[in-house]
């Protein structure tokens, strides 16, 4: 990536303005994509402990945010282009539709165990 930088580098006048971007967080490398990762499983396995109906009722609420975050800020068209837009309306739209119907058949399976 360095190596690419310094071409474009080379190729430009002197006094073009260049702002390099850097990632607040460093996900190359393994220790923090473990630890998040880690810290991501450790939540789920509480929130299944506090009780199925409320892990259900936060999976299907964090599946909805994440939708419509999806939806109306597109984060991926937005760093990769326009070619994304398709994918994340599709992705989003599962992820509305789907969330409520994933909670609403744990309810009717738990209604129908009883």
């Amino acid at each position: 990536m360095n190596s690419l930088f310094e071409e474009i580098k080379a190729r430009i006048s002197d006094k073009s303005i260049i702002q390099r971007k850097n990632a607040s967080i460093n996900w190359e490398n393994p220790c923090i994509v473990l630890s998040v990762m880690s810290i991501g499983v450790l939540i789920i396995i509480g929130f299944q402990m506090i009780g199925k109906l409320f892990y259900e009722i936060v999976n299907a609420l964090f599946m909805t945010i994440v939708g419509v975050f999806i939806l109306s800020y597109r984060p991926i068209s937005r760093s990769s282009g326009d070619r994304f837009k398709r994918f994340e309306t599709i992705c989003g739209t599962i992820l509305v539709i789907l969330s409520p119907l994933m909670l609403i058949g744990f309810l009717i399976i738990e209604l129908l165990d009883r």
